[in-house]
């Protein structure tokens, strides 16, 4: 019958389940004995040379990403250096133009008071 059925079924999983657990736990054993027996070993010429050139590679990739990051910085310290130099200038006209505005202040002052002591002047003439 039907549950009959579903049990053998499940029974069926159950054992597929098992068996796929010791599986692989079996390839895991191997890839651990595997790895031991690699690290045991002597390591021959070709694997000595490779593993030279590798560390070569390495150090390699390592200056570059250093002179790299030397280049980046010197960048940033240029950028950051020429927004100084922007803002420096903007202060130096805004200065320039508070002084060309505070002499022509002053000027027009200077021409009132001389208009108003000609003024002065010829009316005490006047008398």
């Amino acid at each position: 019958s039907r549950s009959a059925e579903d049990r053998a079924r499940k029974a069926l999983r159950q054992q597929q389940q098992e068996e796929a657990e010791k599986s692989a736990a079996r390839r895991q054993d191997m890839a651990q004995k595997e790895t031991r027996r690699q690290q045991n070993e002597p390591k021959s010429e070709a694997d000595i040379e490779r593993a030279t050139r590798d560390e070569e590679v390495r150090r390699q990739a390592e200056r570059m990403m250093e002179e790299d990051e030397d280049d980046i910085r010197k960048l940033n310290e240029m950028i950051l250096q020429a927004k100084c130099y922007a803002i420096r200038d903007s202060q130096l006209r805004e200065k320039a133009d508070i002084a060309t505005e505070l002499a022509s202040e002053n000027h027009r002052l200077d021409e009132m008071m001389e208009s108003e002591r000609v003024r002065a002047l010829k009316e005490f003439e006047d008398r």
